[in-house]
Protein backbone atom coordinates (compact mmCIF):
# COMPACT_ATOMS: atom_id res chain seq x y z
CA UNK A 1 0.00 0.00 0.00
CA UNK A 2 1.20 3.07 -0.73
CA UNK A 3 -0.14 6.73 0.23
CA UNK A 4 0.20 10.59 -1.06
CA UNK A 5 -0.48 13.92 0.75
CA UNK A 6 -1.11 16.88 -1.39
CA UNK A 7 -3.74 19.56 -2.08
CA UNK A 8 -6.55 19.25 -3.47
CA UNK A 9 -8.48 20.84 -6.12
CA UNK A 10 -10.12 23.16 -3.42
CA UNK A 11 -6.97 23.73 -1.82
CA UNK A 12 -7.25 21.74 1.29
CA UNK A 13 -4.56 18.94 2.21
CA UNK A 14 -5.50 15.60 1.26
CA UNK A 15 -4.33 12.48 2.04
CA UNK A 16 -4.59 9.59 -0.54
CA UNK A 17 -4.41 6.04 -1.71
CA UNK A 18 -2.01 5.61 -4.97
CA UNK A 19 -3.08 2.83 -7.42
CA UNK A 20 -1.84 3.14 -10.95
CA UNK A 21 -1.95 6.67 -12.41
CA UNK A 22 -4.94 7.10 -9.74
CA UNK A 23 -5.08 8.86 -6.41
CA UNK A 24 -8.00 7.62 -3.96
CA UNK A 25 -8.80 10.77 -1.23
CA UNK A 26 -9.16 9.04 1.98
CA UNK A 27 -12.13 10.34 4.05
CA UNK A 28 -12.09 12.31 6.95
CA UNK A 29 -8.59 13.12 7.06
CA UNK A 30 -6.20 15.75 6.01
CA UNK A 31 -2.77 14.77 6.80
CA UNK A 32 -0.88 11.35 7.51
CA UNK A 33 0.47 12.37 10.50
CA UNK A 34 -2.82 12.99 11.93
CA UNK A 35 -3.93 9.64 10.26
CA UNK A 36 -1.14 7.82 11.79
CA UNK A 37 -1.23 9.47 15.38
CA UNK A 38 -4.97 7.56 15.48
CA UNK A 39 -4.17 4.56 14.37
CA UNK A 40 -1.37 3.95 16.86
CA UNK A 41 -2.69 5.64 19.84
CA UNK A 42 -5.83 3.69 19.65
CA UNK A 43 -3.95 0.64 18.57
CA UNK A 44 -5.80 -0.03 15.06
CA UNK A 45 -4.84 -2.18 12.38
CA UNK A 46 -2.71 0.04 9.93
CA UNK A 47 -3.99 -1.25 6.38
CA UNK A 48 -7.47 -2.31 7.27
CA UNK A 49 -7.96 1.25 9.12
CA UNK A 50 -7.02 3.03 5.96
CA UNK A 51 -9.23 0.34 3.48
CA UNK A 52 -12.35 1.58 5.37
CA UNK A 53 -11.28 4.82 4.81
CA UNK A 54 -10.83 5.02 0.97
CA UNK A 55 -13.30 6.88 -1.25
CA UNK A 56 -14.10 6.74 -4.34
CA UNK A 57 -13.51 10.05 -5.46
CA UNK A 58 -10.09 10.34 -7.49
CA UNK A 59 -6.93 12.51 -8.19
CA UNK A 60 -5.31 12.67 -11.41
CA UNK A 61 -1.01 11.60 -10.18
CA UNK A 62 0.66 13.25 -12.90
CA UNK A 63 -1.62 15.72 -12.69
CA UNK A 64 -0.33 16.13 -8.73
CA UNK A 65 2.88 16.70 -9.70
CA UNK A 66 2.11 19.09 -12.92
CA UNK A 67 -0.22 21.57 -11.09
CA UNK A 68 2.62 21.20 -8.21
CA UNK A 69 0.33 20.15 -5.45
CA UNK A 70 2.28 16.75 -4.12
CA UNK A 71 3.30 17.85 -0.43
CA UNK A 72 6.41 15.89 1.58
CA UNK A 73 4.75 12.58 2.54
CA UNK A 74 4.20 13.13 6.16
CA UNK A 75 5.21 16.14 8.06
CA UNK A 76 4.52 17.27 11.58
CA UNK A 77 1.99 20.44 12.01
CA UNK A 78 5.12 21.63 14.25
CA UNK A 79 8.53 21.68 12.59
CA UNK A 80 10.26 21.97 15.84
CA UNK A 81 9.16 18.08 16.76
CA UNK A 82 10.55 16.55 13.80
CA UNK A 83 13.68 15.07 13.91
CA UNK A 84 16.00 14.73 10.60
CA UNK A 85 18.80 12.10 10.92
CA UNK A 86 20.47 9.25 9.59
CA UNK A 87 23.00 6.98 9.01
CA UNK A 88 26.19 6.13 6.89
CA UNK A 89 28.58 3.66 5.86
CA UNK A 90 25.38 0.61 5.42
CA UNK A 91 25.44 -0.34 2.05
CA UNK A 92 27.72 -2.50 0.07
CA UNK A 93 27.36 -0.74 -3.00
CA UNK A 94 28.17 -2.43 -6.07
CA UNK A 95 29.25 -6.16 -6.92
CA UNK A 96 33.04 -4.38 -8.09
CA UNK A 97 32.62 -1.60 -5.32
CA UNK A 98 32.24 -4.22 -2.75
CA UNK A 99 34.84 -6.57 -4.21
CA UNK A 100 37.40 -3.56 -3.76
CA UNK A 101 36.04 -2.94 -0.32
CA UNK A 102 36.57 -6.22 0.74
CA UNK A 103 40.16 -5.57 -0.69
CA UNK A 104 41.06 -2.96 0.89
CA UNK A 105 39.91 -4.29 4.45
CA UNK A 106 41.88 -7.65 4.14
CA UNK A 107 45.29 -5.94 2.42
CA UNK A 108 45.78 -3.62 5.49
CA UNK A 109 45.76 -4.06 9.57
CA UNK A 110 43.52 -2.67 11.70
CA UNK A 111 45.70 -0.09 12.84
CA UNK A 112 46.18 1.44 9.31
CA UNK A 113 42.61 1.72 8.31
CA UNK A 114 40.78 4.77 8.24
CA UNK A 115 38.08 5.16 10.93
CA UNK A 116 35.38 5.14 7.70
CA UNK A 117 36.73 1.52 6.75
CA UNK A 118 36.92 0.68 10.58
CA UNK A 119 33.53 1.55 10.85
CA UNK A 120 32.59 -0.17 7.52
CA UNK A 121 34.26 -3.35 8.74
CA UNK A 122 32.78 -3.64 12.03
CA UNK A 123 29.10 -3.40 10.23
CA UNK A 124 30.16 -6.08 7.64
CA UNK A 125 31.09 -8.35 10.29
CA UNK A 126 27.88 -7.79 12.56
CA UNK A 127 25.90 -5.22 11.49
CA UNK A 128 22.55 -7.74 11.88
CA UNK A 129 20.58 -7.30 15.20
CA UNK A 130 19.22 -10.61 15.77
CA UNK A 131 16.36 -10.39 18.48
CA UNK A 132 17.14 -8.39 21.13
CA UNK A 133 20.21 -8.31 20.81
CA UNK A 134 21.74 -5.41 19.21
CA UNK A 135 24.63 -5.27 16.57
CA UNK A 136 27.59 -2.83 15.96
CA UNK A 137 26.67 1.08 16.20
CA UNK A 138 26.30 2.63 13.32
CA UNK A 139 27.81 5.69 11.97
CA UNK A 140 24.74 7.99 12.90
CA UNK A 141 24.20 12.36 11.85
CA UNK A 142 21.98 14.78 13.14
CA UNK A 143 20.51 16.84 9.37
CA UNK A 144 17.89 19.18 11.10
CA UNK A 145 14.47 19.83 11.82
CA UNK A 146 11.35 20.22 9.71
CA UNK A 147 12.42 23.71 8.59
CA UNK A 148 15.02 21.71 5.85
CA UNK A 149 12.35 19.34 4.14
CA UNK A 150 11.11 20.56 1.25
CA UNK A 151 8.33 18.68 -1.12
CA UNK A 152 9.65 16.55 -4.06
CA UNK A 153 10.30 18.93 -7.01
CA UNK A 154 10.81 22.03 -4.66
CA UNK A 155 14.13 23.98 -5.19
CA UNK A 156 16.91 22.50 -2.19
CA UNK A 157 18.57 25.40 -1.64
CA UNK A 158 22.20 25.61 -0.75
CA UNK A 159 23.76 28.60 1.73
CA UNK A 160 26.13 31.11 0.49
CA UNK A 161 28.78 29.69 2.73
CA UNK A 162 28.33 26.11 1.40
CA UNK A 163 31.42 24.87 -0.82
CA UNK A 164 29.02 21.99 -2.69
CA UNK A 165 25.74 20.67 -2.97
CA UNK A 166 25.07 16.97 -4.01
CA UNK A 167 22.43 14.11 -4.29
CA UNK A 168 22.17 11.05 -1.98
CA UNK A 169 19.22 8.58 -2.95
CA UNK A 170 18.27 7.09 -0.04
CA UNK A 171 15.52 4.89 1.57
CA UNK A 172 14.39 6.63 4.93
CA UNK A 173 11.94 5.24 7.33
CA UNK A 174 9.16 7.58 8.92
CA UNK A 175 7.97 7.03 12.50
CA UNK A 176 5.57 8.78 15.17
CA UNK A 177 6.62 8.35 18.70
CA UNK A 178 3.14 6.59 20.61
CA UNK A 179 1.41 8.16 23.82
CA UNK A 180 3.65 5.35 26.04
CA UNK A 181 7.03 7.20 24.26
CA UNK A 182 7.34 4.04 21.70
CA UNK A 183 8.64 4.46 18.04
CA UNK A 184 6.10 3.46 15.79
CA UNK A 185 7.24 3.07 12.17
CA UNK A 186 4.80 4.75 9.68
CA UNK A 187 6.47 3.00 6.19
CA UNK A 188 9.45 4.06 4.25
CA UNK A 189 10.11 6.39 0.86
CA UNK A 190 12.81 7.69 -1.08
CA UNK A 191 14.57 10.59 -0.07
CA UNK A 192 17.51 13.06 -1.22
CA UNK A 193 19.49 13.52 1.75
CA UNK A 194 21.35 16.55 0.24
CA UNK A 195 25.09 17.15 1.29
CA UNK A 196 28.00 19.40 0.97
CA UNK A 197 30.33 16.74 -0.49
CA UNK A 198 33.09 19.07 -0.92
CA UNK A 199 33.31 19.99 2.56
CA UNK A 200 33.21 16.64 4.00
CA UNK A 201 36.01 15.53 2.03
CA UNK A 202 38.70 18.17 3.42
CA UNK A 203 38.16 16.60 6.66
CA UNK A 204 35.50 13.93 7.81
CA UNK A 205 35.32 16.19 11.25
CA UNK A 206 33.44 18.30 8.50
CA UNK A 207 30.91 15.51 8.53
CA UNK A 208 28.65 17.42 11.01
CA UNK A 209 29.16 20.56 8.60
CA UNK A 210 28.33 18.74 5.71
CA UNK A 211 24.86 17.66 6.32
CA UNK A 212 23.31 20.82 8.06
CA UNK A 213 21.14 21.57 4.62
CA UNK A 214 18.36 21.48 2.58
CA UNK A 215 16.52 17.61 1.66
CA UNK A 216 13.93 16.13 0.09
CA UNK A 217 11.71 12.90 0.58
CA UNK A 218 8.82 11.41 -0.97
CA UNK A 219 6.50 11.41 -2.49
CA UNK A 220 5.16 8.26 -1.19
CA UNK A 221 5.37 6.40 1.59
CA UNK A 222 5.08 2.45 1.22
CA UNK A 223 3.05 0.58 3.99
CA UNK A 224 4.68 -2.10 5.49
CA UNK A 225 7.62 -4.21 5.27
CA UNK A 226 10.59 -2.77 3.04
CA UNK A 227 11.30 -5.48 0.19
CA UNK A 228 14.90 -6.76 0.53
CA UNK A 229 16.42 -5.71 -2.68
CA UNK A 230 15.74 -2.39 -4.17
CA UNK A 231 17.01 -1.20 -7.59
CA UNK A 232 17.00 2.00 -8.54
CA UNK A 233 18.45 5.08 -11.01
CA UNK A 234 20.27 8.24 -9.54
CA UNK A 235 20.43 10.89 -12.14
CA UNK A 236 21.10 15.12 -12.68
CA UNK A 237 19.19 16.67 -15.62
CA UNK A 238 20.79 19.78 -16.87
CA UNK A 239 19.08 21.74 -19.61
CA UNK A 240 16.40 18.61 -20.07
CA UNK A 241 19.57 16.78 -21.00
CA UNK A 242 21.03 13.49 -18.64
CA UNK A 243 24.14 14.14 -17.73
CA UNK A 244 24.52 11.87 -15.32
CA UNK A 245 23.10 8.36 -13.91
CA UNK A 246 24.08 5.70 -12.04
CA UNK A 247 22.37 2.91 -10.75
CA UNK A 248 21.72 2.64 -6.81
CA UNK A 249 21.10 -0.62 -4.91
CA UNK A 250 19.07 -0.63 -1.19
CA UNK A 251 17.27 -2.76 1.15
CA UNK A 252 18.65 -5.10 3.17
CA UNK A 253 20.06 -7.36 0.35
CA UNK A 254 22.62 -4.35 -0.34
CA UNK A 255 23.43 -3.26 3.36
CA UNK A 256 25.77 -4.48 6.00
CA UNK A 257 23.42 -3.61 9.01
CA UNK A 258 19.74 -4.71 9.28
CA UNK A 259 16.78 -1.87 9.12
CA UNK A 260 16.08 -3.23 12.98
CA UNK A 261 20.05 -2.76 14.12
CA UNK A 262 19.70 1.08 12.32
CA UNK A 263 16.46 1.50 14.16
CA UNK A 264 17.59 0.45 17.74
CA UNK A 265 20.78 2.72 17.59
CA UNK A 266 18.42 5.73 17.12
CA UNK A 267 15.89 4.86 19.05
CA UNK A 268 18.11 3.98 22.23
CA UNK A 269 18.23 7.61 23.33
CA UNK A 270 15.08 8.62 25.54
CA UNK A 271 15.75 12.03 23.52
CA UNK A 272 14.22 10.15 20.37
CA UNK A 273 11.10 8.57 22.41
CA UNK A 274 9.26 11.81 23.01
CA UNK A 275 5.32 11.35 22.57
CA UNK A 276 4.49 12.98 19.51
CA UNK A 277 8.03 13.82 18.00
CA UNK A 278 8.23 12.87 14.08
CA UNK A 279 11.38 11.15 12.98
CA UNK A 280 13.14 10.79 9.46
CA UNK A 281 15.81 8.62 9.06
CA UNK A 282 18.25 7.95 6.37
CA UNK A 283 19.42 5.10 6.02
CA UNK A 284 22.49 5.62 4.00
CA UNK A 285 23.80 4.97 0.17
CA UNK A 286 26.31 3.78 -2.06
CA UNK A 287 26.13 5.70 -5.16
CA UNK A 288 27.16 9.57 -5.46
CA UNK A 289 27.44 11.68 -8.57
CA UNK A 290 30.11 13.49 -6.07
CA UNK A 291 32.87 10.65 -6.34
CA UNK A 292 32.41 10.91 -10.72
CA UNK A 293 33.87 14.23 -10.13
CA UNK A 294 30.26 15.95 -11.22
CA UNK A 295 30.31 19.35 -10.38
CA UNK A 296 26.67 20.94 -10.30
CA UNK A 297 25.07 24.41 -11.61
CA UNK A 298 22.42 25.89 -10.29
CA UNK A 299 19.13 24.54 -12.53
CA UNK A 300 20.19 20.84 -11.94
CA UNK A 301 17.67 18.36 -11.69
CA UNK A 302 18.14 15.50 -9.31
CA UNK A 303 15.60 12.26 -10.43
CA UNK A 304 15.67 9.52 -8.19
CA UNK A 305 13.46 6.34 -8.90
CA UNK A 306 12.96 2.98 -7.87
CA UNK A 307 10.23 1.36 -9.69
CA UNK A 308 8.36 -1.13 -7.44
CA UNK A 309 7.76 -4.88 -8.36
CA UNK A 310 3.70 -3.72 -9.35
CA UNK A 311 5.01 -0.98 -11.85
CA UNK A 312 7.51 -3.21 -13.36
CA UNK A 313 5.25 -5.87 -14.15
CA UNK A 314 2.85 -3.63 -15.33
CA UNK A 315 4.98 -2.23 -17.92
CA UNK A 316 6.60 -5.28 -19.17
CA UNK A 317 3.09 -7.04 -19.45
CA UNK A 318 0.49 -4.19 -20.17
CA UNK A 319 -1.99 -5.79 -17.81
CA UNK A 320 -2.79 -3.64 -15.33
CA UNK A 321 -4.39 -5.42 -12.83
CA UNK A 322 -1.86 -6.82 -10.66
CA UNK A 323 -1.74 -6.83 -6.92
CA UNK A 324 1.39 -7.48 -4.56
CA UNK A 325 1.41 -9.31 -1.21
CA UNK A 326 4.57 -9.57 0.33
CA UNK A 327 6.07 -11.94 2.37
CA UNK A 328 9.79 -12.59 3.79
CA UNK A 329 9.87 -16.75 3.11
CA UNK A 330 12.48 -16.58 6.31
CA UNK A 331 9.62 -16.02 8.20
CA UNK A 332 6.91 -18.66 8.32
CA UNK A 333 4.73 -16.31 9.98
CA UNK A 334 4.98 -13.77 7.66
CA UNK A 335 3.79 -16.46 4.99
CA UNK A 336 0.94 -17.18 6.61
CA UNK A 337 -0.49 -13.37 7.21
CA UNK A 338 0.38 -12.93 3.48
CA UNK A 339 -1.49 -16.13 2.26
CA UNK A 340 -4.62 -14.98 4.83
CA UNK A 341 -4.68 -11.88 3.08
CA UNK A 342 -4.86 -13.83 -0.83
CA UNK A 343 -7.72 -15.74 0.71
CA UNK A 344 -9.63 -13.10 2.03
CA UNK A 345 -8.98 -10.99 -1.46
CA UNK A 346 -9.60 -13.98 -3.47
CA UNK A 347 -12.39 -16.87 -3.85
CA UNK A 348 -10.56 -18.74 -6.48
CA UNK A 349 -6.26 -19.51 -7.35
CA UNK A 350 -5.39 -20.41 -10.95
CA UNK A 351 -1.99 -20.85 -10.58
CA UNK A 352 0.74 -21.05 -7.98
CA UNK A 353 4.07 -20.29 -8.89
CA UNK A 354 6.46 -21.02 -5.79
CA UNK A 355 10.15 -19.80 -7.01
CA UNK A 356 12.36 -18.69 -3.90
CA UNK A 357 15.45 -20.10 -3.49
CA UNK A 358 19.00 -18.70 -1.40
CA UNK A 359 22.37 -20.03 -1.47
CA UNK A 360 23.70 -19.03 2.44
CA UNK A 361 27.68 -19.09 3.18
CA UNK A 362 28.99 -21.93 5.05
CA UNK A 363 27.81 -20.05 8.91
CA UNK A 364 24.65 -22.12 9.85
CA UNK A 365 21.44 -19.40 9.93
CA UNK A 366 18.53 -20.11 11.85
CA UNK A 367 14.90 -18.65 11.47
CA UNK A 368 13.01 -16.93 14.00
CA UNK A 369 11.11 -19.82 14.60
CA UNK A 370 13.75 -22.21 15.47
CA UNK A 371 14.27 -23.83 12.16
CA UNK A 372 17.49 -23.98 9.92
CA UNK A 373 17.09 -20.73 6.93
CA UNK A 374 17.56 -22.55 3.85
CA UNK A 375 15.33 -25.22 4.99
CA UNK A 376 12.30 -22.72 5.92
CA UNK A 377 13.13 -20.65 2.65
CA UNK A 378 13.53 -23.64 0.02
CA UNK A 379 11.03 -25.85 1.42
CA UNK A 380 9.03 -25.03 4.45
CA UNK A 381 7.63 -21.64 3.28
CA UNK A 382 6.90 -23.04 -0.24
CA UNK A 383 5.18 -25.51 1.34
CA UNK A 384 3.35 -23.54 4.07
CA UNK A 385 1.90 -20.91 1.34
CA UNK A 386 0.98 -23.90 -0.92
CA UNK A 387 -1.04 -25.59 1.94
CA UNK A 388 -2.65 -22.49 2.94
CA UNK A 389 -3.73 -21.75 -0.63
CA UNK A 390 -5.00 -25.17 -1.14
CA UNK A 391 -8.51 -25.07 -0.74
CA UNK A 392 -8.89 -22.22 -3.43
CA UNK A 393 -6.46 -24.20 -5.65
CA UNK A 394 -8.63 -26.81 -6.04
CA UNK A 395 -11.77 -24.35 -7.04
CA UNK A 396 -9.89 -24.35 -10.25
CA UNK A 397 -10.05 -27.50 -10.73
CA UNK A 398 -14.14 -28.33 -10.75
CA UNK A 399 -14.93 -31.86 -11.52
CA UNK A 400 -11.97 -32.21 -13.58
CA UNK A 401 -9.13 -33.93 -12.17
CA UNK A 402 -6.89 -31.99 -10.15
CA UNK A 403 -4.32 -30.56 -12.25
CA UNK A 404 -1.78 -27.46 -10.30
CA UNK A 405 1.56 -25.88 -11.93
CA UNK A 406 3.33 -25.43 -8.66
CA UNK A 407 7.26 -24.58 -9.12
CA UNK A 408 9.66 -24.75 -6.63
CA UNK A 409 13.59 -23.39 -7.80
CA UNK A 410 16.03 -24.73 -5.13
CA UNK A 411 19.85 -24.31 -5.06
CA UNK A 412 22.34 -25.67 -3.48
CA UNK A 413 26.39 -25.68 -2.35
CA UNK A 414 28.42 -28.63 -3.32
Amino acid sequence: MRLLQFIDKKGQAAVGWVRDENVFVLENVSSVYELFVNIFNDNKEVEDTIWKMVSDKTEDYEALFIENRVLLPVNHPDPYHTWITGTGLTHLGSAASRDNMHKKISQQSDENLSDSMKIFKMGLENGKKKGNTPASQPEWFYKGNGLIAVPPGAPLTVPQFAWDGGEEPEIAGLYIIDLNGTPRRIGFCLGNEFSDHKMESVNYLYLAHSKLRKCSYGPEILIGDLPKNISGRSRIIRNENIIWEKEFLTGEDNMSHNIANLEHHHFKYDLFRQPGDLHIHFFGTAVLSFTDNMELKDGDIFEIKAENTRKSIIRSTGNSNIEIFIADFASLDQVKDAAEKINSRFSKIDVLVNNAGIILSDKREISKEGYELTLTINHLSPFLLTASLFENLKKQCGSQNYKYLICSTYFSKI
